[in-house]
């Protein structure tokens, strides 16, 4: 019998550590902020690479304007549209 009650007083509730919770969602928080940094910076890069390409083959100032604007807003498409006719 004793070991019976034995048996069950050895039962307990664990408590979570909401503590250690939080340190990780902050280090995943700063994880995406860094990232998103990142791709805006890659972003501006690109976009001025493609401006001075442009200028740098001859192109008209307000042409290289419109590829700087269309690269910044449109990262991925605009530069992917200006590789192709770059070489035009």
């Amino acid at each position: 019998m004793k070991k019976e009650c034995l048996l069950f007083s050895m039962h307990r509730t664990v408590e979570v550590d909401s503590k250690g919770d939080e340190v990780f969602m902050e280090f995943i928080f700063l994880g995406f902020l860094l990232f998103g940094l990142l791709l805006i910076v890659l972003n501006i890069v690109t976009s001025i690479w493609a401006y001075r390409d442009s200028v740098a083959r001859g192109k008209s100032r307000e042409y290289a304007l419109i590829i700087l604007f269309g690269t910044l807003f449109f990262p991925v498409i605009g530069l992917i549209i200006y590789l192709i006719i770059r070489n035009d």
